[in-house]
């Protein structure tokens, strides 16, 4: 471990210049180290690693994408290998993301939390490299108001879990292979699917084809449904700080058929009004026999469902969490040490 005496001894050397420039200084660890730094133009902001950050500022000013930046800040530590580097890169874009300083122009499909030799050493003295970024005016908030916020929990650059990465490559994989056929993501509420929502989000919009070189996604039409109010505000205000993503890309269920003028007729009453037509079209399919054709249930539950959906957001309810309301109730009416087993309504248990 490094104690605190070794701490103070682990410094990261902030320096800042123009870009592009044709000397960023005479120090040997410019063409021959690993280092970190970041090129900004005050509203936008590029994270990046080098082992030559003076050659890999050539190469960056050669691509007109980077030529927006005016500002390149370079870190140094004497104490860093490229392992340390790769996932410091991570981190920052990760934590720059999620403070909204800046309009990040990161892709995220390289955001890896690996593991190497005094790994846990590193995560430790993070934080003493944030503050430094602070107080060069490259970042508003601490790690700790970071990691509390809901930027950082759905951030497009926050590493997923092994199963959620899993997810995504399957999905993206049947994106790529132009089946053209829907993809059904189950899962419990908190087992991150909004989260790989997002992730895909943007990495779609960044992808780039390796034979044509084409961005076969960036002009395509995609949205992301977001039936609750809030999550739906924060998802917006996060995406405006994003390459690539914008606020209109969060929308309401309301949002997403507002395409054929139909929102007009999506008032609470007629769709209540729906609702109900809906469960007697569905009770239909039972009407003379229990052998029901199930194409046909299903395609109803589907009607009943996505008017549920559209009157919650109409109404401005968190379909989420008045479930889970209803159920807590629930308990509370049918305990069940009296319930169990019985059909009885609650007052005549």
């Amino acid at each position: 471990m490094i104690t605190s005496d070794q701490t103070q001894e682990i410094l990261y050397v902030i320096t800042n210049h123009k870009f592009p420039s044709d000397n960023y200084g005479n120090d040997d660890f410019l063409n021959n180290w690993p280092m970190l730094y970041i090129l900004e133009n005050g509203k936008r902001i590029y994270i990046g690693e080098s082992t030559n950050v003076s050659e890999r500022m050539k190469q960056h000013y050669n691509n007109h994408e980077k030529r927006e930046f005016k500002q390149v800040h370079f870190i140094y530590s004497e104490r860093f290998n490229q392992s340390a580097t790769f996932d410091y890169e991570s981190k920052l874009i990760q934590f720059v993301s999620a403070d909204g300083k800046f309009i990040i122009t990161n892709k995220n499909d390289g955001i890896a939390n690996k593991n190497y030799f005094r790994k846990s050493d590193y995560d430790d003295t993070f934080e003493q490299l944030w503050n430094e970024l602070i107080s060069h005016h490259l970042a508003d908030h601490s790690l700790e108001w970071i990691k509390n916020s809901e930027f950082y929990k759905y951030s497009p650059f926050k590493e997923l879990n092994k199963d959620q990465k899993k997810l995504a490559d399957e999905i993206i994989t049947e994106i790529r292979t132009d089946k053209n056929k829907p993809v059904v993501v189950e899962g419990l509420p908190g087992t991150g699917k909004t989260i790989v929502a997002v992730y895909l989000m943007k990495y779609l919009r960044d992808y780039q084809d390796e034979k044509t070189h084409e961005y076969p996604f960036r002009e395509k039409k995609m949205g992301l449904i977001i039936p609750q109010t809030s999550l739906r505000s924060t998802l917006r205000n996060l995406f405006k700080k994003i390459e690539g993503l914008a606020a209109k890309d969060v929308m309401g269920a309301s949002d997403a058929v507002n395409g054929g003028n139909w929102d007009q007729f999506h008032t609470p009453e007629n769709l209540a009004k729906s609702i109900s037509i809906e469960a007697a079209e569905l009770l239909e399919c039972f009407q003379w026999s229990p052998d029901y054709d199930k194409q046909a249930a299903e395609e109803e539950l589907a009607d009943i469902v996505n008017y549920c959906i559209l009157m919650a957001d109409k109404m401005g309810i968190n379909i989420e969490d008045a479930v889970m309301d209803k159920i807590a109730k629930n308990r509370e009416k049918y305990p069940v040490e009296k319930s169990f087993g019985s059909s009885k309504k609650y007052t005549e248990l």
